[in-house]
């Protein structure tokens, strides 16, 4: 394969698939940030019962957020990821985002980290996945979702991961509050709520790495 070519987000976490957990493992600090994510997303989603991970991975957010009582949901792009998940017993299905295997208004909450929407190439594409979210969402059901900042990470970079003498690449998108405002209020959302990290406590500042925004559908 060559080292400079650029791959889908589903051919990249197919190849990249066998040694994610092992990379999210040494990853400095992974555990607590997993805490804080974990956290983070209680906090919103405490009387839902009914919630959708998209671009769910191996499931690692799932199983932090099982409790007995809420019935989760994960999809991926990722046929290797999603092996892997229902592998230890998630209800995983392999599925794009812009079009969900599932009815209309039938989850309480949805959330969307580290992936998603960091690929939608322009808002349209970003109107496009949102409007699907809002399809199977119930009206005034919460979601979650993350992007990286475009203001920092710029509006087109690459990402890159390496394992042995393998190399691969994609694509990644960052966004702004203003065109994530715009695309949340034409897709049925509202009650926006921006955040710099994965705590109450940290607002969105024009240094923040990433944009993490609660909202309503309306």
């Amino acid at each position: 394969m060559n080292e400079n070519e650029m791959l889908s987000p589903r051919e990249f976490y197919d190849i990249m698939a066998p040694y994610y957990e092992s990379f999210i493992e040494s990853t400095r600090f992974s555990f607590l940030s997993l805490e804080a994510e974990e956290k983070f997303i209680v906090t919103f989603i405490q009387r839902p019962r009914t919630v959708l991970d998209v671009g769910c991975g191996t499931g690692r957010t799932m199983k932090l957020l099982y409790d007995g009582k809420r019935e989760l949901f994960g999809v991926d792009i990722s046929r290797k990821m999603v092996e892997l998940a229902g592998n230890q017993g998630l209800k995983v299905i392999q599925a794009s985002a812009y079009h969900l295997p599932f009815p209309d208004s039938c989850f309480e909450a949805i959330y969307s980290l580290h992936g998603g929407f960091g690929y939608c190439q322009n808002n349209l594409e970003m109107e496009m996945l949102l409007l699907e979210l809002s399809r199977v969402l119930q009206r005034g059901g919460i979601m979650l979702m993350d992007t990286p900042h475009g203001k920092v990470r710029g509006e087109q970079y690459i990402t890159s991961w390496s394992a042995g003498d393998i190399t691969i690449n994609m694509t990644s998108y960052g966004k702004t509050e203003e065109n994530i405002k715009e695309a949340l209020s034409k897709t049925g959302f509202g009650q926006m709520r921006f955040f710099g990290g994965y705590d109450e406590a940290v607002s969105l500042q024009d240094d923040s790495r990433r944009i993490i925004v609660v909202s309503t559908k309306t």
